[in-house]
């Protein structure tokens, strides 16, 4: 690959406002870490300090490197500085450095190279200090009237922090927008989003970013990393995970010493280009990446301990891409956080690697000058690096007094730099420095910079082509979609999740109404949503403490669930080289986190605020009270690090030991398709061979809902795709969905299972053009949409065309939905294929997912490709504005059926669409793999019509099984488990008898069981078979011992709108029947009569009038008719091996017949030559020409009225309909279906009047065409043409007839054709056919075609004999139905079959993995009722004393107003936020002294007393109850009241130890079950 120049660069770290302030600190030597202070956070940090570690909700450092003293001047850019002077630091900061760095590249005011540059960011995905702004008046306004009740103070309100200005609802979106500021602000291109690989950020950074370069969709990129989340949340955090040194002590990278590492803030930036372009542009070059090596350290000791075999390979990668000895490396700047297990880590993996090449570099950290950046920290230790390499001065690495290693090391003490060092370079001209990171959860990355003066023009290389992609894994869970095939399910069936709001998932704030009133909440009330209540995880192979479970971030959770099942479907192993690309932002309930270390201080101002005082006990106790209502405990290790958003990425990794890059991604609405262009990247360069793409957002969340209502309205009416003229607004969804990707030709080669190709991601961005940007970063743009589209189709090579299904974004959100339709509807003309393109949403199934958005469209497609369907819309009636899609390509599918290819094209092809608040628009073209493949699923079996077959060898056995059945289900046995377990029996046990039971729950199972007693009595009694409306039968005369199977085929006349719909998703290898590829040509057209396309729900009128033109096309009819028959016969036959012995077919059904028996298979030879010949064109239909000759009529030209002939059916005999047309000349019997029931046809009038003289009932067949009569004589000829045809060989060795002369067919192609047309050419006699295929040992017919009449006639016509009838399609009755009765029929009657394709071969969670599943559940408590109990109200039964405002302490910064109570929120969000006041104080360069005074002398007191002596407690409460004895009953002896509360307190007491030991019995449980599933993993493995 090409090497990378860096050509600017900027900072903004601590006591640095750029690079030149930044080295000055350096070489001085300047320590710029301090304590935090008021100016930071607005309000008094010891508030939150305690120096003793692990003290729950307490910080024991306060060191940390401050951004102090910038103002941002937000003037010059895009953007309007009145939003962007309203921004969080993050933004700000991330925008100045930005700014700077493309200014000192040179490129700041050339607008057409800015237009080719992208911006990638590292970041943190934590609470800052604006996002807790604007969340705080949520969480006050359900706490302050609890609170206010439990005080019994109605007009209490806890204290908040607030500024003049307003906080803009940008600020809640702290993972993903940032970068799409920085490119909005700049002028920049769509390339932009933030990534989150921990520490190693801004290197991964610099490696994606290099990808797009590479492949030239950028010319230039920024890459860098900021850390500016909440100091007091980094603080907790740290402290949380005892990351700090102790005593508020120092950090000492490099010193054997240093206990811990201090946290930091700041910003840095690079801006990069190939280095043949910069050169060639006479950039100044100050260095360039020639190798950047990314791993994971796979599975280690723990999650959060690094591993030396991570590091080294990052070291390899490195070194071997820039083909370079590591001797030659002059300096490395280590990561080296302080930390003793992460120095003596990167210690050791420099020896084995470097040591081994005999290196002899010198090293150094930044970190001992400016603390730890976290995710901007390697930007720190490049800009580092490229000033020493400017300068030639290794600055010092400072506070090291005893460094680390020895002599003989590669890290060394004379090697570490302790005095500014000349740099000296080992390779003559040529500057050569590594650059360390390691992220925690083992996210590691090793760059080289080279430095050489003597730059010379180099050839630029051609761009590298991205590679194709093919999906081979998936999973999803959204919800109430547990799984792919539950998803799948869903789609496909049409149906919707949407329920009410689950009761724990707001933790009771759907209780609130103002509140709810406030947030603009259609009626006050929780809108109803795709919400997941609840999901389990497997404790074992996830790798997670059971008693850690409900404290984890359950997005995490969600996620490592959704993978691990991805993972598996793709058949992946363990250590195999897959990367992890995670799409995923700050779950906004973390802010819960932050409001509960805020209480300390917010009750404890909101009591000064209102004079009112209680002692210092009821004030502890209120204070824990309420910081359990909004978090129930103290937040722990395993709980803050579940939050920090890479650790998805690495968790996944670390369980499945990964190598390759691990890392989260967020961009807003769009972040799965990014995600999907940085995997394409990684699998093109070959650092993954394999990538896993997930994406997960618990969107249902209440501040999600709340703050996105704020924004646009939920939806209040049908839920369905947002399109809809009854639809208003978007709908709440979440849940997660992952993807594996492989190359596309290596996934072929490796012959896996491919659900679909990724044939083209491209990316538009309209920047903002007005200042209204309170809803998104600039208007929606149609035209944008329409490049975009446009861009798609260039780079996959393909016409709109060619695409029939297209997955709409749909957001619900009008200004959002009216852009997307105009812009596709100019990208998709509708050309001359009308109504080509079926749109649809998954949103219309599963809400809107928001980050998950993308990859729920994505899995839906590519398994609606896989199992070539188009899906249904749900609940659709028609589009808002019809006249705007007049001439469109598009329609909508009511319910979902088969994707037939469109005309011309070679595989099936679908495009997704897409669009983000931050103004990008995504177009995404995905495509089938055409070449065959197994296309098996579980769809069949999990239908939820279980069937149960029962054996036995007489009436007794035979009952005692069903008991057996209800038995089995009465213990809790699932109805698919136990119907599996019925077949298991079945397959094993005597088949005298077999009695089969249907059912779809178990409430039905009881009451078919009952039934079946009943029946099965009455059938051995009497002999009569039993059978139920759902299916369930049974026979004590079964025929299959006597008599042999016969397969009937029907007349084409029977087929309607939708018939086999589902067939094809039953049985998907039928679209790879023969006949369908033979057919290909008239498939087409044929499937847009029977499966009609229409924009808006078509009324039953429509309907009606659809399916008389399907009726009127002859040749469409005749051909759908011979493939359903086919398809039908192959599904009994080969999936369920039912072998007939015969087959006969009623008219045209024998030429179905000779096509599904196989006897003909040249299917696309007869459809020639059925519509090129005038058989059915104007001679049998249409001007029926065949009989105006033969009645000798007038030709159609000059009399075009075709109304002269009719068929009727007519309730009659044969005889006395021939007795009766004997003087009617223009009237014929034609067909005898049984003996009263008979079809005449000719002129109409004629026929009217023989009815009339019968005297018998009659209708009107819908068919006219002209049959089995002598006018149609002239035909036969004809006829025998277009039936001559090929024969196969007999491999059934079936015998088959014809009416031609009521007996079998001589299997010769001429025999054949001249049967056909005789029998068609003459009256059918179909009770003599029936009855001749009877005597020769037909016993069961089956109608394997359209409807059930045959049936019917031969029950007539059989009607003294024994037999049985079985139809596999009946108007009204689903596919499956249909097929399960008639194979309840066949196993009753002991036909030989097999059933086993409608039970699971998947075995049900084993009993040991069931003890490690644990249930997950969303939400948790109710705030406002975890704050009133019974007993906390008990607490504070007497009112607390109202006093005069104590004087305090001043804890706030000057100019920051404390408020007693948050302002409400009107139509837009109006939380205020805080800005931190710039200390004007020059900061020491060393950190202050911790002050003296206790932490809590510095807290607002609410008149807090000291603590007081048991006699003192006495004459307080005396004290206090004689204040309060004119308002409420006192108790007069307080001694009676001492004895009172002690009691209470040994009652609570003895309470407490109660649970502790109960809950300690059930965690010893647990954990003696979960080591038993352990060790029987382990013996399994």
């Amino acid at each position: 690959m090409e090497k990378i120049a860096i050509i600017g660069f900027s900072c903004l770290f601590p006591d640095a406002k750029n690079a030149k302030e930044f080295w000055h600190n350096l070489i001085e030597q300047k320590d710029s870490t301090s304590e935090l202070s008021i100016d930071e956070i607005g309000i008094e940090p010891t508030v939150f300090y305690d120096p003793v570690k692990g003290k729950p909700d307490k910080v024991y450092s306060l060191q940390g490197g401050f951004v102090r003293n910038f103002k941002f001047d937000a003037s010059g850019y895009s953007l309007p500085s009145s939003l962007l002077q309203n921004l969080d630091d993050t933004f700000k900061w991330s925008l100045y450095a930005s700014r700077q760095a493309l200014q000192n590249s040179g490129y700041l005011e050339d607008k057409s190279v800015l237009s080719k540059c992208g911006v990638l960011l590292g970041t943190l995905s934590l609470p800052t200090k604006s996002s807790n702004q604007l969340f705080e008046p949520l969480y006050q306004q359900v706490l302050n009237p609890a609170i206010a009740e439990l005080l019994q103070q109605e007009d209490f309100a806890t204290a908040s922090l607030s500024g003049d200005e307003e906080t803009p609802f940008y600020n809640s979106m702290i993972s993903g927008l940032p970068a799409a500021i920085i490119s909005q602000a700049l002028s920049l291109s769509h390339i932009h989003f933030c990534l989150d690989a921990a520490c190693s950020s801004p290197l991964y950074a610099a490696r994606l970013a290099s990808h797009y370069l590479w492949t030239h969709k950028a010319d230039l990129m920024l890459a860098g990393g900021i850390s500016c989340a909440d100091p007091i949340f980094i603080r907790m955090l740290f402290s949380g995970i005892q990351g700090y040194p102790e005593n508020n002590d120092i950090s000492r990278p490099l010193d054997k010493s240093s206990r811990g590492l201090i946290t930091s803030e700041g910003v840095g930036m690079l801006v990069l280009k190939r280095y043949s372009d910069a050169v060639r542009d006479g950039d100044r070059i100050y260095a360039s990446i020639t190798g950047n090596g990314l791993s994971n350290d796979g599975r280690g000791k723990h999650l959060l301990s690094p591993n030396p075999k991570g590091q080294i390979l990052a070291f390899e990668k490195a070194y071997g891409e820039a083909d370079i000895n590591p001797k030659v490396i002059d300096y490395i700047e280590c990561h080296a956080t302080g930390t003793l297990l992460g120095d003596s880590t990167e210690f050791n993996s420099v020896e084995t690697f470097f040591g081994k090449y005999q290196a002899t570099p010198f090293t150094g950290s930044v970190k001992s000058n400016i603390g730890h950046l976290l995710t901007g920290a390697a930007s720190a230790s490049l800009i580092k690096v490229l000033l020493s390499m400017s300068k030639g001065i290794i600055p010092t690495t400072i506070n090291i007094t005893d460094p680390i290693g020895s002599e003989d090391n590669v890290i060394s003490p004379n090697r570490i730099v302790t005095s500014p060092t000349n740099w000296h370079s080992q390779s003559g001209s040529i500057k050569r420095a590594g650059v360390s990171a390691f992220g925690l959860g083992g996210t590691n990355a090793h760059l080289i910079l080279e430095q050489n003066k003597n730059t010379t023009l180099e050839e630029s290389a051609q761009p590298l082509k991205p590679a194709k992609m093919a999906i081979v894994g998936m999973d999803a869970f959204f919800g109430g979609c547990d799984g792919l095939d539950a998803f799948e399910r869903s789609i496909y069936q049409g149906k919707q999740h949407f329920i009410p709001l689950p009761s724990q998932r707001w933790h009771g704030v759907e209780n609130e109404t103002e509140l709810l009133e406030k947030y603009n909440l259609p009626n006050a009330k929780a809108p109803a949503g795709a919400y997941i209540s609840e999901f389990e995880i497997d404790t074992v192979s996830s790798k997670i403490p059971p008693n850690e479970l409900e404290k984890l971030n359950k997005q995490q959770l969600l996620i490592l669930k959704v993978a691990e099942r991805a993972l598996q479907d793709a058949d992946v192993k363990e250590g195999d080289n897959v990367a992890v690309l995670i799409a995923t932002e700050a779950d906004f309930s973390v802010h819960q986190l932050q409001q509960r270390w805020n209480l300390d201080w917010e009750i404890k101002e909101g009591l000064n605020a209102k004079a009112i005082s209680i002692s210092s006990d009821q004030l502890s106790k209120l204070e824990t009270i309420v910081k359990n209502g909004i978090h129930p405990e103290p937040v722990d290790s395993s709980e803050f690090v579940s939050y920090i958003t890479n650790i998805m990425a690495s968790r996944i990794s670390s369980l499945w030991n990964f190598t390759a890059p691990a890392l989260t991604i967020s961009a807003g609405e769009n972040s799965t398709f990014k995600v999907l262009e940085v995997a394409q990247h990684l699998l093109t360069t070959g650092e993954a061979d394999a990538v896993l793409v997930g994406a997960v957002d618990l969107a249902g969340g209440m501040e999600n809902v709340l703050l996105r209502n704020e924004l646009s309205t939920v939806n209040t009416g049908v839920n369905t795709l947002s399109y809809d003229q009854k639809a208003n607004g978007w709908m709440v969804g979440e849940g997660a969905g992952a993807v594996v990707l492989k190359r596309y030709q290596v996934a072929k080669q490796e012959n896996k299972c491919i659900y679909a190709a990724i044939d083209a991601v491209s990316f538009k961005q309209k920047n903002a053009t007005k200042n209204d940007l309170r809803n998104r970063l600039g208007t929606t743009d149609a035209d944008t949409i329409e490049d975009t589209c446009q861009q798609a189709f260039d780079a996959a090579e393909i016409k709109p065309s060619d695409i029939s299904y297209l997955e709409v974004f749909g957001s619900g959100i009008s200004q959002e939905d009216e852009a997307e339709i105009d812009g596709l509807l100019r990208a998709y003309p509708s050309g001359a294929n009308k109504l080509s393109c079926a749109i649809g949403s998954v949103k219309a199934n599963i809400g809107h997912t928001y980050i998950a958005s993308g990859i729920a469209s994505l899995i839906k497609t590519a398994l609606c490709l896989y199992y070539r369907y188009l899906p249904a819309t749900p609940k659709w009636t028609g589009v808002k504005d019809i006249k705007k899609w007049e001439n469109s390509p598009f329609y909508v599918v009511p319910e979902s059926r088969p994707w037939f290819l469109n005309p011309d094209t070679d595989k099936r092809t679908a495009a997704i669409n897409s669009m983000g608040i931050d103004g990008t628009y995504a177009h995404l073209i995905i495509s089938e793999e055409p070449n065959k493949q197994d296309r098996s699923s579980r769809f069949l079996q999990q239908m939820p019509l279980h069937l149960f077959p029962i054996t036995g060898k007489n009436r007794e056995e035979l009952l005692q099984q069903v008991d057996n059945v209800q038995n089995v289900v009465n213990q809790g046995t699932s109805l698919p488990a136990a119907a599996k377990m019925t077949f298991a029996n079945y397959k094993k046990g005597s088949q005298d008898y077999t009695l089969v039971i249907l059912a779809r729950n178990v409430k039905e199972l009881a009451k078919e069981i009952e039934a079946a007693i009943k029946g099965v009595n009455n059938a051995f009694d009497k002999g009569e078979e039993w059978q139920t409306p759902l299916g369930s039968y049974f026979t004590a005369k079964p025929l299959g011992k006597k008599g042999e199977v016969a397969f009937i085929y029907p007349a084409a006349v029977n087929s309607y709108l939708g018939i086999g719909r589902n067939l094809f998703r039953l049985f998907p290898e039928v679209h790879d029947d023969i006949i369908l590829q033979n057919l290909d040509n008239r498939v087409s057209h044929v499937e847009n009569l029977v499966y009609p396309r229409s924009l808006n729900k078509l009324l039953s009128r429509e309907l009606e009038a659809l399916e008389k033109q399907l009726l009127d096309d002859s040749e469409a009819m005749f051909e759908n008719e011979i493939v359903v028959a086919r398809l039908l016969s192959k599904v009994l036959q080969d999936n369920f091996q039912v072998k007939p012995k015969f087959a006969f077919g009623y008219s045209l059904g024998e030429v179905s017949m000779m096509s599904a028996t196989g006897i003909w298979n040249q299917f696309g030879e007869m459809s020639n030559a059925l519509n090129t010949s005038t058989l059915f064109g104007d001679r049998l239909s249409g001007a029926k020409n065949c009989v105006r000759e033969f009645w000798q009529l007038p030709p159609v030209e000059k009399s075009p009225d075709n109304n002269f002939w009719c068929n009727y059916v007519v309730i009659a005999t044969p005889s006395q309909v021939r007795e009766t047309i004997a003087a009617e000349n223009r009237v014929y019997l034609t067909q005898i279906n049984t003996a009263e029931e008979v079809v005449i046809a000719g002129e109409p009038s004629a026929c009217e009047r023989v009815i009339k003289k019968l005297g018998c009932n009659a209708f009107r067949a819908p068919f006219d065409h002209v049959i089995h009569c002598e006018a149609m004589a002239s035909e036969h000829e004809e006829m025998k043409r277009v039936n001559t045809l090929p024969i196969q060989e007999n491999r059934q060795n079936l015998t088959l007839y014809s009416a031609a002369k009521y007996a079998t067919i001589e299997l010769e192609s001429k025999a054949i054709a001249e049967g056909i047309a005789t029998g068609l050419c003459k009256q059918l006699d179909f009770p003599r056919l029936v009855n001749q295929v009877y005597n020769d040992g037909a016993k069961i017919f089956i109608e394997t075609g359209a409807g059930n009449v045959c049936s019917r006639w031969i029950d007539k016509n059989l009607s003294d004999k024994e037999h049985m009838t079985i139809s596999l399609n009946r108007r009204g009755l689903d596919d499956y139905s249909s097929i399960a009765k008639a194979l309840a029929k066949l196993a009753s009657h002991q036909i030989d079959l097999d059933l086993s394709p409608l039970y699971s071969t998947v075995e049900e969670t084993s009993k040991k993995s069931k003890i490690s599943q644990r249930k997950v559940t969303l939400g948790g408590h109710n705030i406002t009722e975890s704050i009133l109990t019974a007993e906390n109200k008990k607490l504070f039964q007497n009112e607390p004393e109202i006093s005069p405002k104590p004087v305090e302490k001043e804890l706030v910064a000057k100019k920051t107003e404390i408020k007693a109570a948050p302002k409400p929120v009107e139509k837009e969000l109006k939380a205020k936020t805080t800005t931190p006041q710039p200390n004007k104080t020059n900061i020491p360069a060393a950190a202050p002294k911790k002050p003296e005074v206790s932490p809590m002398n510095a807290v607002p007191k609410a008149k807090i007393e000291p603590p007081k002596t048991p006699a003192e407690t006495t004459s307080s409460l005396t004290s206090t109850t004689t204040k309060l004895a004119s308002t409420q009953k006192v108790i007069n002896s307080s001694q009676y009241q001492q004895v009172n509360a002690n009691n209470l307190m040994v009652h609570k007491t003895h309470s407490t130890f109660l649970k502790s030991r109960q809950d300690f019995s059930q965690q010893l449980s647990e954990i003696i079950q979960l080591q038993i599933a352990c060790a029987e993993h382990l013996t399994d493995n």
